[in-house]
């Protein structure tokens, strides 16, 4: 997988948790490998805003299944905050209405939570 600037995990392990079809698993990992990899890997944002700015964007979007994996992400890779990603759902409220907030919460807190137990 292409390098993604300030992503210190296992690149395998996260490409595990985007479940993919046997037929198509290689090349959609390579893809997103590679294209993740070069906008990660700009330096116009910190990974750690990026990683906010990809939150705000999979609340509004409803993608909790991507939002989780980037809320552990933007924790254990990037140094963003509990509160920070808080105040992003928060915000979606404003422009993406309160359901998309509230859903996107659910999905923080259970992150949260698993993370809590661990």
């Amino acid at each position: 997988m292409t390098e993604i600037r300030g992503f210190d995990g296992d690149a395998d392990e996260l490409m595990n948790q985007l479940a993919f079809p046997p037929e198509v698993e290689q090349e959609m990992q390579e893809l997103i490998g590679r294209v993740a990899g070069e906008f990660w890997g700009r330096d116009e944002l910190s990974p750690a805003k990026r990683s906010l700015a990809t939150m705000a964007i999979l609340c509004t979007r409803g993608s909790h299944e991507e939002l989780a994996i980037h809320v552990r992400l933007g924790l254990e890779e990037f140094g963003v905050s509990r509160t920070e990603i808080c105040e992003v759902i928060r915000h979606c409220a404003l422009y993406a209405g309160f359901p998309a907030a509230v859903s996107g919460f659910r999905t923080v807190a259970r992150v949260f939570q698993t993370l809590d137990a661990e």
